[in-house]
């Protein structure tokens, strides 16, 4: 994501620059669990992450029994 691009802020109001905005602070704010439990914990990064595992990981598996 190009941030200084000048046609950058037209597209504010779609939900993947909303995304990409909130990772954005996550990047830059990441706090170690071993740091600050609570603030790891709430990160967008770890948010992300740990849906995504949740969604995804039975599909994997039953892809994975399946071949």
């Amino acid at each position: 994501m190009d941030w200084d691009s000048r046609g950058i802020e037209k597209n504010r109001e779609l939900r993947v620059y909303k995304d990409l905005q909130m990772y954005k602070q996550g990047i830059e704010n990441y706090v170690p669990a071993d740091e600050d439990a609570d603030l790891y914990y709430s990160n967008p990064i770890e948010v992300a992450a740990r849906e995504y595992a949740e969604e995804w990981t039975w599909k994997y598996i039953e892809y994975i029994d399946s071949i």
